[in-house]
């Protein structure tokens, strides 16, 4: 019976060690014109790995591509779903930093923007202070 709770204790503690911090992504101060929408994004994530799509924007496409992290592209597929703000985008990602590489650790990004009044479209690179990565508190995940 003590063998039994010893066992039970040390895979406790394995679970906790084998457990891996995950993150929401989170955009934050993106400034639109007023008629500007964002059209498609490219979000790359080094040392990083997808964990999770929490949900995708209605009419996007979305697509993963494993590469010292992981490079992500969405985008809308008809006008009608390009987005009015980076809130939309935001709480949609979980991800999780790799063992190795990891103080090479970023997050990255561009935003694809249309103006529907000119016509025009122009992209923005995303600063550090636009990403924001909140850890996901144990035992609960995202």
């Amino acid at each position: 019976m003590l063998y039994l709770k010893s066992l039970l204790l040390c895979m406790s503690f394995c679970s906790v060690a084998a457990y891996s911090q995950e993150y929401i992504v989170r955009f934050t101060g993106v400034e639109l014109a007023e008629n500007e929408r964002i059209a498609a994004a490219l979000i790359t994530a080094r040392a990083f790995q997808l964990q999770k799509v929490m949900h995708i924007p209605a009419d996007w496409s979305f697509n993963s591509v494993p590469e010292l992290g992981v490079k992500i592209e969405m985008g809308a597929v008809h006008g009608a779903g390009f987005l009015h703000s980076a809130d939309a985008l935001s709480n949609m990602l979980v991800l999780s930093k790799q063992r190795v590489g990891s103080e090479s650790a970023k997050v990255s990004g561009t935003f694809y923007l249309y103006d529907s009044e000119t016509e025009e479209s122009r992209e923005i690179q995303l600063e550090p202070q636009h990403i924001v990565l909140v850890a996901c508190e144990f035992p609960v995940k995202c």
